[in-house]
This record gives C-alpha cells, sequence and structure tokens, in this order.
C-alpha cells in the first residue's frame, strides 16, 4: 500500500501546478478531515515546483471554512502552514498539564490558542526549531518531550512521530490516520475532484459526524 501511495503522489507532481498543491494539501489532511487529527504541518518549496508560492496564494483561501490556515514561515523559496481544527487545537491546548509543558518552553500564561501560535512563529523564525510542535499536530506530551529532552532515546515505534511510551495506542492512532489517507485516494481513483472531498469531509466535521 505504501507502494501505491508513494506512485499516486508522484503522478501528481505532473498536474498543473494549483491542482497538485490542492490534492497534495487534502491528502495530508484526510486524517484531520475524518479521523481525529487536530493539525498537521506542510512545506510549499520552489525546488519541487518553481511558481509553488504564487499557487499556494491562489488556492489557499478554498480551505475556508473547512480547515484553519496560518503561514508559520515563509521567505523567497518556501512557506510553512500550519492547517488546524480549531476546536480539536484549542482542546490540547487547554489540557493543564500541556500548558505547564509549553509555560516551560516560553509559552505566556494560560496558552489561548491565538497566542499559542502567534509565540510558535516567533519561535521558529528566532530558532532553533520549535520541537513542541509536536503537541499542536497530536503527538502525545510524552513523545514530544523525549524527544526534545532525550534525542539519543530509541524510539518503540516510528510513523507520524517518534513513539516512546504505549506503542500499541500509537500504531492504533496511525492506522486511522492511514485509513482516512486510503479513503481519500480511493475517493480520487473513483474520478472526483480534490475540492469534493475537501467539501464534503471538511462539512461532515463542522457538523461532528464521521464516514
Amino acid at each position: 500500500m505504501q507502494d501505491f501511495i508513494a506512485t499516486y503522489t508522484s503522478q501528481r507532481k505532473k498536474q498543473e501546478t494549483r491542482q497538485y498543491l490542492l490534492d497534495n494539501i487534502t491528502y495530508h489532511l484526510a486524517p484531520l478531515l475524518i479521523a481525529s487529527k487536530p493539525a498537521e504541518l506542510l512545506t510549499f518549496t520552489t525546488a519541487i515546483k518553481k511558481d509553488a508560492l504564487e499557487a499556494w496564494d491562489q488556492i489557499k483561501d478554498r480551505l475556508y471554512p473547512y480547515v484553519m490556515v496560518q503561514e508559520i514561515v515563509r521567505n523567497k523559496a518556501s512557506v510553512s502552514v500550519l492547517f488546524y481544527a480549531a476546536d480539536r487545537l484549542s482542546s490540547i491546548l487547554q489540557i493543564p498539564e500541556n500548558q505547564h509543558f509549553l509555560r516551560s518552553l516560553d509559552y505566556c500564561g494560560e496558552t489561548d490558542q491565538d497566542t499559542a501560535i502567534r509565540t510558535l512563529k516567533q519561535k521558529w523564525i528566532i530558532g532553533p526549531f520549535p520541537h513542541e510542535i509536536g503537541l499542536f499536530l497530536g503527538f502525545p506530551l510524552d513523545d514530544v518531550a523525549d524527544f526534545i529532552y532525550f534525542p539519543d532515546k530509541k524510539p518503540l515505534l516510528t510513523g507520524y512521530w517518534k513513539v516512546y511510551h504505549a506503542p500499541e495506542k500509537a500504531r492504533r492512532i496511525f492506522q486511522e490516520y492511514n485509513e482516512a489517507r486510503y479513503a481519500y485516494i480511493r475517493y480520487m481513483l473513483d474520478g472526483n475532484k480534490s475540492e469534493g472531498f475537501l467539501k464534503c469531509m471538511g462539512r461532515n466535521r463542522l457538523k461532528g459526524s464521521s464516514i
């Protein structure tokens, strides 16, 4: 299945840039749209498509209100974008243990969603890379903390993140995310457009339903 996905995504590179980006974004956002993932971080670069930034500027408004969009850092060659479900991300950031962890990393007070994202952007620009972004992406706190504070520790499992605790729970989440991506690919192979998937599944998510 992984080879199938790699072939599918590779073929998309032949598309006109705007459609390529929209298809690629929707593929990566499938776990957010129809599973439980709170956020996704994607980077678009002119190294892959020369007009990637112009194309991104032309399509980004199509994603609202199905997902929220925040450019985290941008330069002449690339843009890194945080896509998120506001309700899920807010819930994660309000967990007391997560708030305490973020305060230890210079996030201010009771970290609300907008403040947290602004701080994340500032820290990315200043450097070094803010690995606590894993919390925003739905990674468990214990795994994020171990990745930051014990960089030489060997993970028990590697998938959407490096897993140091509760590997069986992580496997179930990885499978859930994978099934969401497979659902998107099946939808596309039936001759549909990514815009339709985004609108249908985005509306379902906003209504609190699922497939």
